[in-house]
C-alpha cells in the first residue's frame, strides 16, 4: 500500500493533498460514502450477472507462436 493512504472502515481514501496536481477532492460525510460504494457493489454484480454465462475464447497454437 502506498504511504499516506487512509483506511476506512471498508474503503481506502488518498488524503487530499496527494490529490491537488490532478482533481479538487470533494468533501462528503460518511452516509456519502457509503452510498457510493454500495451503488458501485451493486454495478459490478449487475456486470458480473451479465457476463457470467459468456467465456471468452483462448488463443490457437499459431497465435501463441507468432
Amino acid at each position: 500500500m502506498a504511504e499516506k493512504v487512509i483506511k476506512k472502515s471498508d474503503h481506502y481514501e488518498v488524503e487530499p493533498w496527494r490529490m491537488t496536481g490532478y482533481i479538487h477532492q470533494q468533501v462528503m460525510n460518511d452516509a456519502a460514502i457509503q452510498k457510493i460504494m454500495q451503488d458501485k457493489m451493486l454495478y459490478l454484480t449487475w456486470m458480473h450477472k451479465q457476463e457470467a454465462g459468456r467465456c471468452l475464447p483462448g488463443y490457437t497454437k499459431e497465435e501463441l507462436e507468432s
